[in-house]
């Protein structure tokens, strides 16, 4: 038996057959300009622009900086490019800008 574990803030789903589920992570909001961003919202917005397979948004901090700034990690489709101007006029008319990440890899 363990004598310790780690907080993670992930959210399992844990079945009958013993299997854990990935279901959302807690704390999944990071505050930026004073405004609360869901990075699960953002995320399904960056998942339905074409050519992205998938995509991960989490808040990071910027020295100097009151609050976090969104930052997306995304996997582009192998068979498809995306056209980056189109992807940033796609999340200007997504999102509110406050919720538009500012770093990308």
């Amino acid at each position: 038996r363990a004598s310790q574990w780690y907080m993670s803030g992930d959210v399992l789903l844990w079945d009958r057959h013993g299997c854990f589920y990935f279901v959302d992570r807690s704390g999944d909001t990071f505050r930026w300009k004073g405004e609360n961003v869901s990075t699960n919202e953002v995320a399904q917005v960056i998942q339905n622009f074409p050519a992205i397979q998938e995509v991960n948004v989490y808040g990071v901090e910027v020295p100097r900086q009151d609050g976090r700034v969104g930052m997306a990690v995304i996997i582009q489709d192998p068979n498809d490019e995306i056209n980056f101007s189109d992807f940033v006029r796609y999340l200007e008319s997504s999102l509110p800008t406050f919720s538009c990440p500012l770093f990308w890899s």
